[in-house]
This record gives structure tokens, sequence and C-alpha cells, in this order.
């Protein structure tokens, strides 16, 4: 999504992803930056806040990324819808910030890194070396990799819950 609230606009594909991680069964979240307001705004706007279960904002209380806090609290939230034996390794972030999947690896999570508009995204060798980054060169390679790492263990855990929103 764009920055500005009155000229809001989803980049292509991202629907296809959001659909084909719903289809999965899986738990989706959303952790950010922004704030909550801005964030409601956005997704609502947007008509994409149906795809997720939760949201975790800073709100004056969580240290923003590239600090872990938001992704941890997220990790937890997962954990309460799906239960205790979700591992951070087990949580899949789409990020398209440099800043946001530092803060994805801090946590323990795996991570795609959407490049957008043609952009590089800087990714140094720590976070790459730890093999825990995928760099995607289009929405739909995130689409083919999320669904290929999806286990049957994990569709059956997650497949059942009820959507909240």
């Amino acid at each position: 999504m764009n920055d500005h609230i009155n000229d809001i606009s989803v980049h292509p594909g991202v629907r296809e992803v959001f659909s084909a991680v719903e289809q999965c069964g899986l738990v989706m979240g959303v952790a950010t930056n922004a704030d909550w307001p801005e964030t409601e705004r956005k997704l609502s706007r947007t008509g994409l806040a149906k795809y997720f279960h939760f949201f975790v904002c800073p709100d004056g209380v969580l240290a923003p990324k590239p600090a872990p806090d938001l992704y941890v609290r997220g990790i937890r939230l997962v954990r309460d819808i799906a239960g205790d034996n979700i591992e951070p390794e087990q949580v899949l972030a789409i990020e398209d910030t440099y800043v946001g999947a530092l803060a994805a690896q801090r946590a323990g999570c795996r991570v795609i890194m959407c490049l957008q508009d043609g952009r590089d995204v800087l990714v140094d060798d720590a976070i790459h070396d730890h093999r825990s980054v995928l760099i995607a060169n289009s929405i739909h390679d995130s689409i083919k990799y999320t669904t290929l790492r999806v286990s049957k263990t994990q569709l059956n855990l997650l497949k059942n819950f009820p959507h909240p929103l």
C-alpha cells in the first residue's frame, strides 16, 4: 500500500497472495510500524482487513521495527489462535522493507522479501546468511513459495479455525 490515505492502492498481486494463504487455512496477521488508526483506515479502505486474524502496532507500547517486538507479539497471538506448539520458525513473514525483514528474522521467523516496483531491496549478509530470508522477484513467486512451504501438519493445525473478522 502507498502512504497516502486518500490515494491508497493495493500493489498488483497482493490480493492473490492473501487469497492463496487464506485457502491454505493459515492464520494471518499484520505487524506494522504504523499506528492503529492509520492501519485500520488503510485496511478498511482497501478491503484487506478481512484476511487478517490480528493486528500488531507499536502504539507507544512496543518497540517499532527493526526491533523484533511486533513479531514476538504476533507469534504469541498465533499461538493463542492455533495452539502453543507453534514455533517462530513456522511463522512466515512477508515483508517489503529491509527493516521489516530484519525484525521478523530477529524474532525467529522465516521471511519472504517482496521486491516492489522493480526496486532492489538491501539485504545485508547477516540476514541472508541465516537462510531464513527468500528474495521474491514477484508477487507470484511469493504465492508459489508460500504454498510450497505449507506442510500437511501446519494445514491440519490451522485449517479449522474460524475467521474472526
